[in-house]
């Protein structure tokens, strides 16, 4: 038995690609180099009657005008896919299969590589988990968004946020919802087609409402006493803007995965790897800050690609994990550099649905989560026992125009959404920063340390800008011994620490000690315009420094990242063993090497209240010496100190013991 939709109640869930996987190849020169053949991966979803071919970046528009022209291709589009590389969306001719189109076109030397054209789709649908009374905004609390505000706070009085803006690649948006209004950048919501990004229309999410609830997760006005609070939205306020680009199509064509009947079903529903790229390279060029993919599926070279090159130019890029409950693989949550998000349920549990796994980052909340549908949806038959849905009914479902859903859909744009609060908390942050700041502050839910089913724990939006707000890592830091030819028994162990100052730092720690396997000692100096500092060593020891700055924050201190680990040597005190009488009469030093030096500085004076001078600089290695500048009768005294040269100065050890030898 069959039903059709009357409310929005079932989660859009996890949108879901395969692909194959492999690297670029670029060959010797003979035989005559030609891309690399990517065929379908087992059980992938591609158009039937397209493939990708993507140029090496040397290739002239000209070589690959005139290439494309030579192809029986029936139709063809080009665009770039990262950088300066371009790629051809090319229609085959008839009767001609992809994988053997992929074998001809990879023959060109000017082709990187050639591919399907793969084909995201929404997979099964997860249904909302069943409580008498879901809490709305739940979620909040447990990732701890009340002390993230408080330090927000603090970083705007101190005049250091930033805007932010979110590209949010989905279904598209509903853009007269009246809870989106504030944080919609309506000039930057699009649709990518084959002609390029056009400007969304106020009804574009009607299909499925997916986007429209991803939106408001992270952008629903806060305060307005209607709806829902977002949660990048109930921090940053004005400084929030979103970019809604739209990336899924309907597939009806029988070449695609539909029934060819002229009606948008459901199941036909999906995105491209031209269109995910396109959206990608769009995000990019509008300048977003952090990206939210709600979708997923398996390796693809394209899709990577163009990722990478968005957190290259400073993007921090967050996508769900997926909802099949495995440990599978799923990109791009998996890509080296994105934060793949894990759901977690109001008992910070893993979601039961939900996909986990090693190379997956953080954990959010994801089931029940309210937000925003659009007011009018597309009617689908409903399966009454799966609650997945099917065919088009041609009707047109009225809505309250807000629902809770579950989903690492869900849970990923909440992740996002604390990524957006850490780039306006510092505006220069690196992307590694933030992920870090994610990664290393997030709430152990788990087996202890990272673990397989739920990574580094629970995201904890407090604690994570709390670790935005350290200051940078201290710059020219500098250690050095004191090089004063003074004969004080102190100069030749003083150190001279020096680093420039670190805006907003409250003071510097300084970290020291005298081997790799010992603790660190410290020493803090408040005040952040205080950046130097001399200590006093032990002679004969090597010695390790590092400096942090830091930052008052709530009564904490927040540190910033260690300097490189500068080291300085304090050079022994020699022994002088003997001063014995040659066959001449004149008095020979001896006295014990030191390791290290670069010479020896010999003093003497006449009687005991004579006045010190140097009488000889000798060589390394060297451990006597004659003096020969006697008269008959004096007492003369000595004593020896080694030294080392660094950059062009002498740095002192310390005096050995004085002896002395009457002359006869």
């Amino acid at each position: 038995m069959k039903k059709t939709r009357k409310i929005f109640a079932i989660l859009l869930a996890f949108i879901f690609t395969l692909s194959a996987s492999s690297a670029a190849i670029f060959a010797a020169a003979q035989p005559v180099p030609s891309g690399d053949v990517l065929h379908p991966g087992k059980d992938s979803i591609y158009a039937k009657n397209q493939i990708i071919v993507v140029y090496k970046e040397n290739a002239g528009k000209a070589n690959i005008q005139h290439y494309l022209k030579k192809s029986s291709a029936l139709d063809f589009t080009t665009s770039t896919l990262v950088g300066e590389k371009k790629m051809s969306v090319i229609t085959l001719a008839k009767n001609q299969s992809v994988s053997e189109a992929i074998e001809t076109y990879a023959k060109s030397p000017i082709v990187d590589y050639v591919q399907p054209n793969y084909l995201y789709r929404l997979p099964k649908l997860t249904k909302a988990a069943e409580t008498s009374t879901p809490t709305k905004g739940w979620h909040m609390n447990k990732i701890n968004l009340a002390q993230a505000k408080t330090r927000y706070a603090y970083a705007a009085n101190d005049g250091l946020t930033g805007k932010v803006l979110v590209a949010v690649l989905d279904t598209g948006v509903d853009l007269n919802h009246e809870d989106l209004q504030k944080h919609l950048n309506k000039d930057l919501c699009v649709e990518i087609t084959e002609n390029g990004p056009i400007p969304l229309t106020g009804d574009s999410d009607i299909f499925d409402g997916h986007g429209t609830h991803v939106c408001g997760i992270i952008g629903a006005t806060a305060g307005n006493s209607i709806g829902v609070d977002g949660v990048a939205a109930s921090v940053l306020g004005d400084n929030l803007k979103i970019a809604a680009i739209n990336i899924f199509d309907f597939y009806d064509e029988e070449e695609f995965f539909g029934d060819g009947d002229g009606v948008n079903d459901w199941w036909e529903h999906g995105a491209s790897t031209e269109d995910l790229v396109a959206g990608l390279n769009y995000a990019k060029e509008i300048g977003a800050d952090v990206i939210n993919m709600s979708l997923g599926g398996w390796y693809e070279e394209s899709e990577e690609k163009a990722v990478t090159e968005c957190m290259s130019s400073g993007i921090t890029v967050v996508a769900a994990a997926g909802n099949e409950g495995d440990d599978w693989e799923t990109y791009p949550s998996d890509y080296e550099g994105v934060i793949g998000v894990i759901a977690t349920d109001e008992n910070n549990k893993r979601a039961e649905w939900s996909n986990y796994g090693t190379a997956k980052d953080i954990c959010a909340p994801g089931t029940n989560i309210y937000s925003t549908i659009p007011t009018t949806l597309t009617g689908y038959v409903q399966d009454e026992e799966s609650e997945d849905f099917g065919e088009n009914t041609g009707e047109i479902v009225e809505t309250t125009g807000y629902e809770f859903m579950d989903g690492t859909s869900m849970a990923s744009p909440v992740a996002a959404s604390v990524a957006a609060i850490l780039h306006s908390i510092n505006p220069k942050a690196s992307t590694a920063k933030v992920r870090n700041a994610i990664n290393k502050t997030a709430t152990d839910i788990g087996t202890s340390g990272k673990d397989k089913q739920t990574s580094n724990g629970l995201i904890n939006a407090g604690e994570a800008a709390r670790y935005a707000l350290a200051p940078s890592m201290p710059t020219n830091m500098k250690a050095s011994l004191s090089t004063s030819s003074s004969t004080s028994s102190t100069n030749y162990r003083t150190v001279k620490l020096s680093w420039n100052k670190m805006t907003n730092a409250s003071g510097y720690r300084i970290y020291y000690k005298t081997s790799t396997a010992s603790d660190w000692s410290t020493i803090t100096l408040s005040g952040g315009s205080k950046t130097s500092y001399t200590k006093k060593l032990t002679a004969g020891k090597k010695y390790y420094f590092e400096v942090k700055a830091y930052r008052n924050v709530d009564g904490h201190r927040i540190f910033s990242n260690a300097t490189e680990t500068k080291t300085v040597y304090t050079l022994k005190k020699p022994t002088l063993s003997k001063i014995t009488k040659t066959s001449k009469g004149n008095n020979k030093l001896t006295w014990t090497n030191i390791s290290g030096e670069t010479g020896y500085q010999i003093y003497k004076k006449k009687g005991k209240n004579g006045k010190w001078y140097t009488v000889k600089w000798v060589s390394a290695n060297t451990k006597t010496y004659t003096d020969s500048s006697l008269k008959k009768g004096n007492t003369y005294y000595y004593k020896v100190r080694a030294y080392k040269t660094v950059k062009g100065k002498k740095v002192y050890g310390p005096w050995s013991d004085v002896r002395s030898k009457k002359s006869e």
